[in-house]
C-alpha cells in the first residue's frame, strides 16, 4: 500500500475500495483480490473512505449488482455482437425497412385493422385469438416489462457508447407515409455514459413474440409464420441502435412466456365457467384453443 496510506486505522472498515459503485470493505478486497481484471472488474482503487455502516456481504465484491452489470459496464459479448450489428454495411433500402419495422407508430394502424377484420369476419377462433393477444400484451407491456425497465434501469447503446448509429423515420402524417422518405441517421457522442435508462427488455420484441405465440396457438399449421414479422421487427431494435442483444433475446422470451401463461389460464376458465356462463357456446366449442 502506498506510503501515504500506511497509516494503521483501529477500525478496519475504514479502509473501503471504490469498485464502480459499491464500497467494499479492505479485508473483503484481501479475498477478492485487488488486480484490475480480477473477476472481470476493469478499475480497483484503494481510498480512505470513513463510514460506521456494516461491511456489504462479500458477493457485493465478487459479484456486480444486475443492475450494475447490465448499467454502463455491459458485458463483453453482448456489446460486441451489437457492435457488430450496428456497424455492419449499410443500405438505404434496408435502412428505411428496418426503421419502419422498429417503428410502432408506422405499422400499428395496420395491426388494428388486423384484428378488427377478424372481430367483425371471423370466427369463434379468431376471436377468441384477437382476445387472447390483447390480453397478453396488454400484461406483457404494462405490467412485465415495464416493471423490468424500471427495476433494471439499462442504458440504451447510444446513451453508453460513442458512434452507435440511430436510425429513424423521417416526420410524416401518417407516420406510415415516413417509409418513402429518407430516414434520419445520428451517430452518438458521449462523454459520460449514462448509468439508468430503460433499455431492458425490449418491449417492442415483447410485444411482438405474445402476439406471434398467440396466433401459433390458435392456428398450429400456419400460425408459425406469424414468427418471421416478429423475429424482424426484433432485429430491427437492434439495427436502428436502440436495444442491445439481450434486451431483444429476453424480451422476446418474455413475450412468448406471457402468452403461454395466459393462454393457459383463460383455457382454464373456459372449461371451469363456460359450461355456466354459455352453456351452448361452450357445446360447440369445448376447447379454447381448438374449437
Amino acid at each position: 500500500m502506498p506510503s501515504d496510506r500506511a497509516q494503521t486505522t483501529t477500525n478496519i472498515h475504514d479502509w473501503k475500495i471504490d469498485i464502480g459503485r459499491e464500497f467494499i470493505p479492505e479485508r473483503v478486497c484481501k479475498i477478492a483480490g485487488e488486480g484490475p481484471n480480477m473477476m472481470g472488474f476493469y478499475n480497483t482503487e484503494i481510498a480512505r473512505q470513513p463510514d460506521s455502516s456494516p461491511p456489504p456481504p462479500l458477493e457485493a465484491c465478487l459479484h456486480p449488482p444486475f443492475h450494475q452489470s447490465l448499467g454502463a459496464n455491459q458485458p463483453f459479448m453482448d456489446q460486441s455482437l451489437f457492435i457488430a450489428l450496428n456497424n455492419s454495411p449499410k443500405n438505404p433500402l434496408v435502412d428505411v425497412i428496418m426503421a419502419t419495422l422498429s417503428s410502432w407508430a408506422a405499422w400499428w394502424p395496420l395491426v388494428v385493422i388486423a384484428g378488427a377484420c377478424l372481430l367483425l369476419f371471423g370466427g369463434f377462433r379468431a376471436r377468441a385469438m384477437v382476445f387472447s393477444a390483447v390480453l397478453a400484451v396488454g400484461i406483457n407491456d404494462g405490467l412485465v416489462c415495464r416493471t423490468l425497465k424500471s427495476t433494471v434501469q439499462r442504458p440504451r447503446p447510444n446513451e453508453v457508447l460513442s458512434g452507435v448509429r440511430s436510425i429513424d423515420l423521417a416526420k410524416a402524417t401518417p407516420r406510415v407515409m415516413a417509409a418513402l422518405l429518407p430516414v434520419r441517421v445520428k451517430i452518438s457522442s458521449i462523454t459520460t455514459p449514462a448509468t439508468t435508462g430503460k433499455s431492458f427488455p425490449s418491449s417492442h420484441a415483447a410485444n411482438c413474440f405474445a402476439m406471434a405465440t398467440m396466433c401459433f396457438l390458435f392456428y398450429r399449421r400456419w400460425g408459425w409464420i406469424a414468427f418471421l414479422p416478429a423475429a424482424l421487427v426484433a432485429f430491427s431494435r437492434m439495427y436502428v441502435g436502440s436495444h442491445w442483444p439481450l434486451d431483444v433475446l429476453s424480451g422476446s422470451l418474455i413475450g412468448i412466456a406471457c402468452a403461454l401463461g395466459v393462454a393457459t389460464l383463460l383455457r382454464f376458465l373456459w372449461k371451469k365457467f363456460a359450461p355456466v356462463i354459455a352453456p351452448q357456446l361452450h357445446s360447440a366449442h369445448h376447447d379454447l384453443l381448438n374449437p
